[in-house]
């Protein structure tokens, strides 16, 4: 009778999971909002069906798909060959788009337009105020610019895998860690008013690289400002 009775409950409880459906998921952060919203408006018209998405970072759905303990996972950049060839049968699917762009702090200015020529010469230390010429000639009738000081941030992603493999999307053949100090120091003579670096996950490099990597470059920046 009681092996009967573990039988039949065994039966129920088999017949319970099969009316829900879990589909669970792992990655990029920049998504998250709008799958957040997805995923709750798709189980509204589908109550059996739940989906449950973690945003730990690019690198980190790369790694549960690869290993198998996730049903899908997202990415702000497709796999490369070597990913691919650990993950067979992968299938990749566009969901959602975005740009990685300068934001900027000048007063009562709403559109300031900069061509790729003046970004560079910016992060290479050759124009340090915003009524630079550059910056005027792109902008005419600007000149409310003035010379105030310049907000750096610096994305640990530009920085090859090899040199900074804990961040959330690692861009091969990006620069070494020597070439992102020499950017830095090329900064010297700018009207510095801040610097933040992100995105450093210290999960995925457990030897601690990128961490390193990154106090290094925040403390570059602190002599900056000096």
């Amino acid at each position: 009778m009681k092996r009967i009775l573990l039988a039949l409950l065994a039966i129920a409880g088999a017949a319970t999971a099969a009316d829900t459906t879990l589909i669970n998921g792992a990655g990029a952060t920049f998504p998250f909002p709008i799958y957040s919203k997805w995923f709750s408006e798709y189980n509204k018209a589908h109550p059996n069906v739940q989906i449950n998405y973690q945003s730990i970072g690019s690198g980190g759905g790369i790694k549960q798909i690869t290993e198998k303990t996730v049903d899908f996972g997202a990415s702000d950049a497709p796999m490369n060959s070597e990913e691919l060839l650990k993950a067979p049968g992968i299938q990749h699917i566009p969901t959602v788009m975005g740009a990685v762009v300068i934001i900027h702090n000048a007063p009562g200015v709403q559109d300031l337009k900069l061509t790729p020529e003046t970004v560079a010469g910016i992060f290479l230390g050759k124009i340090t105020q915003w009524n630079d010429p550059a910056i005027a000639a792109q902008n005419k009738g600007r000149e409310r610019l003035g010379g105030g000081p310049v907000y750096v941030s610096f994305d640990v992603d530009a920085i090859d895998p090899a040199f900074a493999p804990g961040t959330g999307t690692p861009v091969p053949g990006g620069m070494t860690s020597r070439e992102a100090f020499h950017l830095l120091r090329a900064l010297k003579g700018v009207k510095l008013a801040g610097m933040d670096l992100v995105e450093v996950c210290p999960a995925l490099d457990h030897a601690d690289i990128t961490s390193h990597l990154g106090a290094h470059l925040l403390f570059e920046g602190l002599a900056l400002l000096a």
